[in-house]
């Protein structure tokens, strides 16, 4: 038998989140965010990917990409992930950051004001809404085409 969340979810199965559709983005911009998506604690193991395909810009210009979730007050923003930045001049690429809530166990305190390091992922944050952001820093002309997408479930 089907258990349908209050969002109509069939929560048995995985779902894709669409956190930033695959497109063209021009810079500069500092913080732009996708539509965070409302999760109430229905989902605990997210794999989330950045699809790079193109970037049509110069050395100086960079692509970085974050995943965010809900801090416990509902108020701030919360980073988990801080993809690779992607240099204008580089290749297509695809990362994948998981996040999970019985990875590792770390007893650590973060400092929820900075970002997480390039290439750093914070795997055991997660909270009841999750969102993309990114910033394009621009030196010539930056333009990437990228999208972010996830799955979410529940582990078993």
């Amino acid at each position: 038998m089907p258990n349908i969340s209050p969002r109509g979810v069939d929560l048995a199965h995985g779902e894709y989140i669409t956190l930033k559709p695959l497109g063209p983005v021009a810079g500069p911009v500092v913080n732009a965010v996708g539509t965070p998506t409302v999760l109430e604690g229905e989902r605990d193991r997210f794999l989330i990917l950045l699809r790079v395909d193109e970037l049509g810009t110069a050395f100086g210009d960079k692509l970085d990409a974050f995943i965010d979730v809900m801090g416990p007050d509902q108020e701030t923003w919360v980073n988990a992930i801080h993809f690779t930045t992607q240099v204008g001049t580089g290749d297509p690429a695809k990362e994948l950051g998981v996040i999970s809530g019985s990875g590792a166990d770390k007893n650590a305190v973060v400092n929820v004001i900075n970002d997480a390091a390039s290439g750093e992922v914070r795997a055991k944050i997660y909270g009841a809404q999750i969102r993309a952001r990114w910033t394009i820093t621009q030196l010539n002309n930056a333009r990437f085409v990228f999208g972010i997408f996830a799955w979410a479930d529940t582990e078993m």
